[in-house]
């Protein structure tokens, strides 16, 4: 590994250990539900992913699909001649939970998905992505739970601290600062912070030297190679967290900074780097979720609250 390269490994490892204890603390197994959107090969490819780290953790993760009320209750109407899924047995609703209908529980929506599913997700399940305008502003009031906040940012603020110690004072850009999943949460809490930040997004012009005088810059673009050495001037060790994931025209995955920062700048890798961060805080607000609140789950041993 190059020694510029920021360990993503060694926080995901320590943050398993740290989600197992609580585990063995809350005392039952959390259940997790990851809930397709449309379908797509990209996302089919992320939910095997979270799958697997929720194993890694001691959390059950299910795959399921969301189906319109309307589909369930013709369901249920037709097997058990019933209009009412609360009146049902135990052993029909678990039945049920095993043919893909699922009203309820700590899940997320994995995109692409339809305004339908969007919609039906917010009324039915407890969303475990916190990206919504609700987080947004409690992070902008201060009064947010750390649990309660979208993982992508969550991980990005532990790497600056474990990096950078405390955050007061050091001047961090934010490229893609109109990000829906990771910009716009990640700038409030860092002025929550007492940080200095610079905003740019996939239109700013960054001039060569742009970074010279930062501690710490933070792209979420997707835009191969955006930010190269030439951007950070005469400036070495500046922290460079790589999120924008995509395509180059060879198909190879490539991140945001080019990699001719890697000799003189400390990076996170866009493979193994804060894919790994995203799915592993999931998990934390998760297992927070459950040890904070009471949490109705089913499984396919039953159905119980804890």
């Amino acid at each position: 590994m190059n020694n510029n390269q920021i360990n993503c490994k060694a926080i995901y490892d320590r943050m398993v250990e740290n989600i197992k204890a609580d585990i063995e603390q809350l005392g039952v197994t959390p259940v997790f539900y990851i809930l397709k959107g449309e379908e797509n090969y990209g996302s089919n490819i992320y939910m095997n992913l979270k799958v697997k780290t929720a194993e890694e953790c001691g959390i059950v993760a299910y795959i399921k699909e969301i189906l319109p009320n309307e589909v369930r209750d013709k369901y249920i109407k037709d097997k058990y001649n019933s209009d009412d899924y609360w009146r049902l047995k135990d052993e029909d609703r678990i039945k049920l939970f095993n043919d893909g209908y699922i009203d309820y529980g700590v899940a997320i929506l994995q995109l692409p998905a339809s305004e339908k599913m969007i919609s039906r997700f917010k009324d039915n399940f407890t969303d475990v992505d916190y990206l919504n305008n609700y987080t947004l502003f409690n992070i902008i009031e201060n009064t947010y739970k750390e649990y309660e906040i979208p993982a992508t940012a969550r991980g990005t603020i532990t790497v600056l601290e474990e990096e950078l110690g405390n955050l007061s004072g050091k001047k961090i850009a934010i490229v893609g600062c109109r990000s829906e999943t990771v910009g716009k949460y990640l700038s409030y809490m860092l002025l929550n912070k007492n940080a200095t930040v610079s905003l740019y997004h996939s239109k700013s012009i960054i001039k060569d030297g742009e970074f010279e005088n930062y501690d710490a810059v933070v792209s979420c673009v997707g835009k191969a190679g955006l930010i190269s050495q030439k951007h950070f001037g005469n400036k070495k060790g500046c922290i460079c967290i790589d999120i924008g994931v995509s395509r180059g025209d060879d198909g190879k995955v490539k991140g945001d900074f080019d990699i001719d920062i890697r000799e003189h700048q400390r990076f996170t890798p866009y493979v193994n780097g804060m894919g790994l961060l995203t799915r592993i805080f999931l998990m934390a607000s998760v297992i927070g979720k459950y040890m904070r609140d009471k949490i109705l789950m089913i499984t396919d041993n039953g159905i119980k609250y804890i």
